[in-house]
């Protein structure tokens, strides 16, 4: 996997080796395809609902199959609940019982992606994380 930074800022390219790098780590810590679960795949504030009964609803998946670490990676990366990005992180990953440095791993990955989309569109993240934290984040962490 190779990452482009032409138009983006030197921050975000003096990170590329260090973000290739979380990369490939995650690849070769991934679980054997057979153990792979179904992932919503875009999980934020603007795909889940409450029905009739106050239960959770997820709406829009984006569904592949992966890791659960990496939905909960993505979840916390992508919806601000009042707490820094890496305290959301840590108590979903103990919420969900999940390795927590594959979700930190994920989170960082989902940050990345997300941050260097609304910094190139402009566009308001759907769960309201700040794109400046999200860079932060996939690059400090």
């Amino acid at each position: 996997m190779s990452l482009i930074f032409a138009p983006f800022s030197p921050v975000l390219r003096r990170y590329h080796d260090a973000m290739t790098a979380i990369t490939h780590d995650v690849e070769r810590s991934q679980r054997p395809h057979e153990q792979a679960v179904l992932l919503h795949g875009d999980l934020h504030a603007g795909n889940l609902l409450l029905d009739g009964n106050d239960r959770l609803v997820a709406i829009d998946p984006s569904p592949a199959f992966g890791e659960p670490e990496q939905d909960i990676g993505n979840a916390a990366a992508l919806n601000d609940w009042g707490q820094a990005l890496s305290e959301r992180v840590k108590r979903l990953a103990e919420a969900c019982r999940a390795d927590p440095g594959k979700v930190r791993a994920y989170a960082r990955l989902a940050a990345w992606n997300s941050g260097i989309f609304h910094a190139a569109t402009g566009a308001e993240s759907p769960g309201g994380v700040d794109t400046h934290e999200l860079l932060d984040y996939a690059c400090t962490s």
